[in-house]
């Protein structure tokens, strides 16, 4: 049987007090998250740390992430999306609390194991919220994306003008915008926990067709977001390219990633798969691209740039694809499955490059990434259907 995806007729109207306090949310978190990140770099490099010390502070990171991410379906059973949001926002301001009061390692350690868990806990909660609070999925994610995307941006540009004052007021402007995201929470609507109901015919959430491919998805976005941050910037200094021009291709890669955010929350439900499929290709091809840079540069710039924009898709169509492929009080658990993998290829991307390279060079390491992570959503599902349907009128009753 075909999958066919049929949007919930359970929801009600757009709440537009909702979605307005839940994307000033998300531009202060993704604002904060951007400063601190390279905060913690110059602090980290002001106590004296070496690369592969800092290397190892973002793994744990990554590791707090996916461990608090693996419980978070469960979780919304019982707790509230807003709960885990304060939750998150607290950790975050804790993070800089410990980075402001506990000089060297042991504050940079602590900061970055929360700010891992506050991650987990703010993703998933905040795509839920836009989600529950929005008449269509992918509208709602695709303007928080664009939202949370640009405040990204911003936020590292803001963390180098700061450094250069001081970077204790860099700390402090950070936790003074953790701060204001717990004032916005506080503002926000909590909604009921998610009751999910006992349908033994549709079997588990992590089983339904759209939920696995967007989990697809989400690990190539996974290790594009990885790629993008660190490898980028080698490979092409590498090949002697300077700051500017790699500032540049980055910038034309991330200005595709918002264009395409755009695009996808205008798109139809029924042209999720194919989008997504094609997004995560995409994906796959700019990694894979990179291997080139050697010998044809243009190409590989223009696959890196395709790759923004099949980052867009990742990030808006993957989590819509599952929200719309289970019943709407299964979304929690949707949420947080396809999250874990993102995560999972947080930590587990560095993890395989650096234990490759030390027998590969880096363009080959890269080029058989692209394939494992674009791969397979190119063939998933294209062959055979799936068994049972993505939704149906049935599970949204």
């Amino acid at each position: 049987m075909a999958y066919v995806c049929i949007p919930s007729r359970s929801r009600g109207p757009i709440i537009k007090r909702e979605l307005y306090l839940t994307y000033a949310l998300n531009a202060a978190y993704a604002l904060s998250l951007g400063i601190s990140g390279v905060m913690l770099t110059f602090i980290a490099l002001d106590q004296g740390l070496d690369i592969a010390q800092i290397g190892l502070l973002s793994t744990l990171s990554a590791a707090a992430q996916m461990g608090a991410r693996l419980p978070l379906g469960f979780a919304l059973r019982f707790l509230s999306d807003r709960f885990v949001l304060l939750v998150a926002l607290s950790l975050f301001a804790l993070s800089m609390v410990f980075v402001l009061i506990i000089p060297g390692v042991i504050g940079l350690v602590l900061a970055h194991f929360l700010q891992g868990g506050s991650r987990a806990g703010f993703w998933t909660a905040s795509q839920t919220h836009v989600i529950r609070a929005s008449g269509t999925a992918a509208r709602g994610l695709a303007r928080s994306n664009i939202i949370t995307s640009t405040c990204s941006l911003i936020g590292p540009l803001i963390a180098g003008w700061l450094a250069g004052i001081d970077l204790v007021i860099g700390e402090w402007t950070v936790l003074a915008l953790a701060l204001a995201g717990l004032a916005i929470v506080l503002a926000m609507t909590a909604f009921p926990v998610f009751n999910p109901p006992k349908n033994p015919e549709a079997g588990q959430v992590r089983s339904r067709f759209g939920v696995r491919f967007a989990s697809l998805g989400s690990l190539a976005g996974g290790a594009w977001a990885v790629i993008s941050a660190t490898y980028v910037p080698i490979v092409f200094t590498a090949a002697d390219w300077n700051e500017v021009a790699i500032g540049a291709v980055i910038a034309l890669a991330n200005g595709a990633l918002l264009a395409s955010n755009l695009f996808c929350g205008r798109l139809a439900i029924e042209r999720f798969v194919p989008v997504l499929r094609i997004g995560s290709v995409l994906v796959g091809l700019g990694i894979s691209g990179l291997a080139l840079i050697g010998v044809a540069p243009a190409v590989s710039v223009a696959l890196l740039i395709l790759s923004g924009a099949g980052m867009g898709t990742v990030m808006t169509i993957g989590p819509a694809l599952a929200a719309e492929s289970v019943h709407p009080e299964e979304r929690g658990q949707a949420m947080a499955i396809t999250g874990s993998y993102r995560a999972g290829a947080l930590l587990g991307v560095p993890l395989v490059v650096t234990a490759a390279s030390l027998v590969l060079p880096i363009a080959p390491i890269l080029l058989v990434l692209g394939i494992a992570v674009g791969g397979p959503a190119a063939f998933f599902g294209a062959t055979r259907p799936a068994r049972g349907p993505i939704a149906s009128s049935e599970t949204h009753s």
